[in-house]
């Protein structure tokens, strides 16, 4: 109860507080950066967004495994009753059940930590990934259009282009962020509902 009251609470003040307002500020600051784009080549700003419904695909399709595995980390609930209780423990002689216990629930916690960092990575690693194409292409397009025999734009213009392009990536890194920040913090939530919903065992005589 404590481990849910404390910590879960705190995951989803921080997102709500801290993450959801950042949120709609890179939403401005990316309308803004296409709009300042489209000013300065339409073509090379329409390969830059074409990546982003992939990116949001992505996000799509991973987020559920993201959530299944965030709620997994709930176990560690089980070895705070043994620390907290440890006199209880040695009033009852329970040592040894309790740390065999105790050793069958780290196991399980440290494979869903490891679980969770290992599709944390990549996550992370597919969207930089498709980040990263994004600024190549325009790089190669880019170099094909001021090198041609007619310019089409001047070199200047591609290099504060990918200046763009490099901040919106900014941006989006935040998005991949806040995607498992989200998922983290609504398992954190539907915990501390699970104890706000629940049933007291003894009613109460009106």
């Amino acid at each position: 109860l404590m481990t849910r009251i404390s910590e879960d609470a705190n995951e989803v003040m921080g997102f709500f507080i801290d993450g959801l307002p950042y949120m709609f500020t890179n939403i401005l600051f990316m309308i803004a950066s296409i709009f300042i784009m489209l000013s300065m080549s339409v073509r090379l700003t329409l390969l830059t967004i074409m990546t982003l419904p992939i990116l949001f695909l992505v996000s799509f399709k991973m987020q559920p495994v993201l959530w299944r595995y965030n709620g997994r980390r709930a176990l560690y609930s089980i070895m705070n009753d043994n620390l907290t209780g440890a006199r209880v423990v040695k009033a009852f002689g329970r040592e040894q059940a309790e740390n065999e216990r105790f050793y069958k629930v780290s196991k399980k916690v440290r494979r869903a930590e490891m679980d969770l960092v290992n599709y944390d990575n990549l996550f992370y690693m597919v969207y930089a990934g498709v980040e990263q194409f994004a600024i190549v292409s325009v790089w190669l397009f880019g170099a094909g259009m001021v090198l041609g025999n007619e310019p089409l734009i001047d070199y200047g213009i591609l290099v504060t282009f990918i200046s763009y392009i490099t901040s919106l990536a900014e941006r989006l890194d935040f998005f991949s962020y806040i995607f498992r920040w989200w998922a983290a913090s609504m398992n954190s939530a539907q915990r501390i509902f699970e104890i706000l919903d629940a049933s007291a065992d003894v009613v109460e005589i009106a």
